[in-house]
């Protein structure tokens, strides 16, 4: 790495140890540094899934009555939410997105939500009607 380069997430380790490399004492303490922050994060990643583990816990508390008292709900949503998806997805060849990042996935989605409303405004009221909306 060149002199100067900022550290980052992605580089931390290894230019932590560039910058200290050859100076005997702040090897020794930036190793012991290192080595106290690995075991840290690991700890933390465990407490982090059991505060999640607990949270998840409670929400499947609250929301298990509701779907016994009305058990064809999950049904329901599977129904009216995940067709959109399926659709969508066999739209635009059922595979991956080609872009990385939210806005550029989003930009890769927007024409298939639209075509996929579009469609459900023409089943729903048809095509004359949905042409006389657009031209008012």
């Amino acid at each position: 790495m060149a002199e100067g380069w900022p550290v980052t997430r992605k580089n931390f380790e290894a230019r932590i140890r560039e910058l200290v490399a050859g100076q005997a004492t702040l090897e020794r303490i930036a190793m012991g540094m290192l080595s106290a922050r690995a075991a840290l994060k690991a700890e933390y990643g465990r407490l982090h899934k059991a505060v999640l583990a607990i949270v998840r816990d409670d929400l499947l508390e609250a929301v298990q009555p509701r779907l016994d008292a009305n058990p064809k709900a999950m049904r329901q949503r599977r129904e009216t939410v995940e067709h959109p998806f399926g659709t969508m997805k066999a739209r635009m060849g059922a595979t991956h997105f080609l872009t990385k990042t939210n806005p550029k996935v989003a930009a890769e989605m927007a024409p298939s939500v639209l075509a996929c409303n579009l469609t459900r405004v023409i089943n729903i009221i048809g095509i004359r009607p949905l042409i006389a909306a657009i031209a008012a």
